[in-house]
This record gives structure tokens, C-alpha cells and sequence, in this order.
């Protein structure tokens, strides 16, 4: 009896051990699609043609699950937005290998190769989030070897079943799927049933779109989410440039999102902070022609961290004015002596335009402008 207990306890770990590969594929891939990039949005399941590759374990029911266990699955599938519907749907079709084993001996198996298509509906739920569920037709080969009896059993049988799970981007082009399957084949005494849960590496494959020439507003909710999210991509990607120091590339990106999408605020609101920063960058250039550097310094100092040859001629501006510190110090300093204070606050904010943390205008300045306030409160 000790002996029996035993054996069933090394079955039982040997099974859990089959099972850990695919718990640990599926946590990985869970966690790829939570830290998917923001950028994964360009990419979603009614993008063209997509294929894909599958692995997958479940189980069997109804009656022969008292004599089969460990169904596992491999497959391959193709699947693309249904061109005539005018809703989210998708034709699928593919190839699935299953195995089983008997319980009563693990060198008898089942094996079953299926030409599976259906049609799936699915939603976008999130830029990295797209569920979807649908009814799937199949045919079998069957395929039945009993080790004991050194005997085979093989046949075509029809069957049908439901396909259901999400979809989630990774890349522009590359993506992973968790797909639940339920499966019922008909045979001679009963009803073959079983169920898998498999991962699906899939890509955007660059020919074969049909639905490319789809009217815009054919899916009119689903387009909508998906200008929404189209016209985000391109913000995200004209900050981008404005963080390079790129105004015309990340202009170009903003008005692309506005065709996209014309309530996008972010990009309406960026076109027009682009717009201000030239309109000032041009009024201090023309202050610069006119040799009034002090009145176009303040523009300058005003212009966004992405403009960099605002920048670039502020400090050259500086480096120009540099000169004529030391003499506004002596200026600003008598002025403050002889009791000047409105001479000397402008003499003083005159030196912080050229060198913002001068330390003579950093003392003399708030000490002039306490006097001031001192006199004027007196009067």
C-alpha cells in the first residue's frame, strides 16, 4: 500500500511539473502585455491578415474523461477582418494538432489533426486590451492507438465548438493571444469533448489585407476608438520630437492627429504653443536687427526648452552684453548711495538680463526696490 501511495505521489508531481512550462509562459505573457509601449496602439486584430502560432494544455469531459488526460495542443492559424460586416468580426482559420493520453497507460494515445475556421467578434476595450469570442467548425482526423493491444483506430469526424480570449499588441506588428477553446466531436457511442488554454505569438503579416480598402466609418464604433487611439500615437510622437528640439517634425505629427481625430485638445493645444513660440522668436529677432537687445532678452528667456535656436542666440547675446556689466555695477551702486532707487532697480534688472545670477544685482536689487517701498509709504 506504501508502495502505491508512493507511485501516486511521483504521477502527481510528474503532472504538475508537465503543467509548470505552460504556467510560467502564461505569466510571462500576461506581464509582456501589462508593460506593453504605449505605441502598441497602431497594431490591433482588424489590422489585415495576422497569423499566428499556438501551444496550449487543458483537458477532456463528459465520458471519456474517465479514460483520457493531458490534451495538449500546438497550432497555427490565420485570421482577418471580415471585409462585408459592418461590425468587428474576423474570419479565422488554422491548423491544430491534439494529443491525449490514456490514464490506464501512458503509451496509448489520442491524437486528433483538425482544419478549424470560424468567425470572431471582438472589441476594443484597451490599446492593449481586445477581447474576443466566437463559434468555430472543425474537421478531424482521429487518430487511436491502445499499446496494450498493439491495435489502431483511425477516422474523419466533424466537429464544432467556441473559441473566446483577448488579444494584446506588443509592437507595431508582433503580439501575443490568450485563447480559451471548448471543442465537442461527435463519434460512435459519444460526444469527445475537451477544452484547452493556449498562448498564440501572432503577427501582422504584410500582404493579403483586404479590409485595407474599407470605407472609413465601416465598424463606426470601432473606427471611432481606433482614430482616438491612432491620433494619440501621433501626439505622443510629436512630443517626442519637441523633446529632440524638432518643431516642423513635431508640428507635421500634430496636424496629423488633428486630421485624425479634430477634437484631440493635446494636439490643438501643442499647434498653438508652437505657433506662440514662433510668433515671440520672430519679434525678438526683429528686436535683435534693431540693436535692442535688452527688450528682446525677456522674449528670448520666455521661449520653450524645445527651441533651441532661441537658445543658442541668448546666450550669444549675452556673451555680447557681458561687457558692460562691471560699468552698470558702478552706475547701479552710486545710484543706490545717492539715494536713486528707481535709477538703480532699473540699472539692476538691466545686469540680471545679461547674467541672471549676478551678485551684485542679486543684493543691491531687493534693497533698492525695501527703500522704495519704505519712501512711498512715508509720503
Amino acid at each position: 500500500m506504501d508502495r502505491v501511495k508512493q507511485l501516486n505521489r511521483v504521477v502527481r508531481m510528474a503532472k504538475s511539473h508537465r503543467r509548470r512550462p505552460f504556467t510560467m509562459a502564461l505569466g510571462i505573457a500576461l506581464m509582456s502585455m501589462a508593460a506593453g509601449p504605449l505605441y502598441a496602439s497602431g497594431f490591433s486584430p482588424g489590422d489585415g491578415l495576422i497569423g499566428g502560432i499556438s501551444a496550449g494544455w487543458g483537458g477532456f469531459t463528459g465520458s471519456y474523461a474517465t479514460y483520457l488526460e493531458g490534451a495538449k495542443t500546438f497550432g497555427a492559424d490565420l485570421s482577418h477582418p471580415l471585409p462585408f460586416a459592418e461590425l468587428p468580426l474576423l474570419v479565422e482559420c488554422g491548423f491544430a494538432v491534439l494529443s491525449g493520453r490514456m490514464k490506464e497507460s501512458d503509451s496509448s494515445r489520442l491524437r486528433g489533426y483538425s482544419l478549424q475556421a470560424g468567425v470572431l467578434g471582438f472589441y476594443p476595450f484597451h490599446k492593449r486590451f481586445y477581447p474576443f469570442a466566437g463559434i468555430m467548425v472543425q474537421e478531424s482526423y482521429l487518430k487511436f492507438w491502445a499499446s496494450r493491444i498493439d491495435e489502431t483506430e483511425s477516422a474523419f469526424k466533424p466537429g464544432a465548438g467556441l473559441r473566446a480570449g483577448f488579444f494584446s499588441p506588443i509592437t507595431r506588428s508582433f503580439g501575443l493571444r490568450a485563447v480559451f477553446d471548448y471543442r465537442a466531436t461527435p463519434l460512435s457511442k459519444d460526444t469527445l469533448k475537451y477544452y484547452t488554454l493556449g498562448i498564440a505569438a501572432v503577427a501582422r503579416l504584410p500582404f493579403g489585407d483586404i479590409a485595407g480598402a474599407r470605407p472609413q466609418g465601416f465598424f463606426p464604433a470601432y473606427d471611432a476608438k481606433k482614430s482616438k487611439e491612432r491620433a494619440e500615437l501621433f501626439v505622443s510622437s510629436g512630443l517626442y520630437e519637441l523633446e529632440k528640439g524638432n518643431p516642423e517634425s513635431a508640428e507635421v505629427s500634430f496636424k496629423k492627429a488633428l486630421d485624425i481625430d479634430p477634437e484631440n485638445q493635446k494636439a490643438a493645444a501643442m499647434l498653438g504653443e508652437i505657433d506662440a513660440a514662433r510668433a515671440s522668436h520672430a519679434l525678438a529677432r526683429s528686436l535683435v536687427k534693431n540693436k535692442r537687445y535688452y527688450d528682446a532678452i525677456p522674449l528670448l528667456e520666455r521661449s520653450p526648452s524645445w527651441c533651441v535656436d532661441a537658445a543658442k542666440e541668448l546666450s550669444e547675446i549675452r556673451a555680447m552684453l557681458a561687457a558692460e556689466i562691471p560699468a552698470l555695477e558702478r552706475i547701479g551702486i552710486a545710484a543706490y548711495e545717492t539715494h536713486n532707487y528707481d535709477e538703480c532697480i532699473a540699472i539692476m534688472k538691466r545686469i540680471r538680463l545679461i547674467d541672471p545670477d549676478n551678485n551684485t544685482a542679486r543684493l543691491y536689487l531687493p534693497r533698492a526696490e525695501g527703500r522704495k517701498r519704505a519712501i512711498e509709504r512715508l509720503r
